[in-house]
């Protein structure tokens, strides 16, 4: 049984992914050849891969405060802002978890690992499936002064 742990900790404060150098960060360019290493020991049924990262940073000291009125309260909003990214890195799907990104620009740490294991599922050939199976919110943001960190759990696992 291997157990492969690959550490990354983000954000440097920039939130444009080109420039974006965190300790252990990656420009975007790169997301794909480390999908590609990556992609031979996900063939490997003894492998363990653990991907680790916070979800939405909310407020003005994380200086990101997305809402959308019609989601309802500010903390819906996170919400649904949050399982929209959700719901595409279930899709195993590289093009739409980087359009998501791109489009939300949602300050989640462990969004260069979440990419790149991304593309490492898709190049490695198999058959998997990913499912969120909790989240939560640190605060319920209900007003502008307020902040939250949202929490998400899911696994990734070969399709028998």
């Amino acid at each position: 049984f291997f157990f492969f742990f690959f550490f990354f900790q983000a954000e440097d404060g920039i939130r444009d992914v080109e420039r974006s150098r965190g300790l252990g960060d990656v420009y975007k360019r790169q997301v794909h050849g480390y999908g590609e290493v990556l992609a031979e020991f996900m063939k490997d049924d003894e492998t363990l891969f653990a991907v680790s990262s916070d979800f939405c940073h909310w407020g003005k000291r994380f200086g990101y405060t997305y809402y959308k009125k019609e989601d309802g309260e500010i903390f819906e909003s996170i919400e649904k802002l949050d399982r929209r990214g959700m719901e595409a890195i279930e899709k195993n799907d590289a093009k739409a978890v980087e359009q998501y990104f791109e489009e939300t620009n949602n300050t989640i740490c462990g969004r260069h690992p979440i990419a790149i294991a991304i593309h490492a599922l898709q190049i490695s050939g198999g058959a998997f499936e990913t499912k969120f199976v909790h989240y939560s919110q640190s605060s319920k943001a209900t007003s502008g002064s307020d902040s939250s960190v949202s929490y998400a759990s899911a696994y990734s696992a070969k399709c028998i």
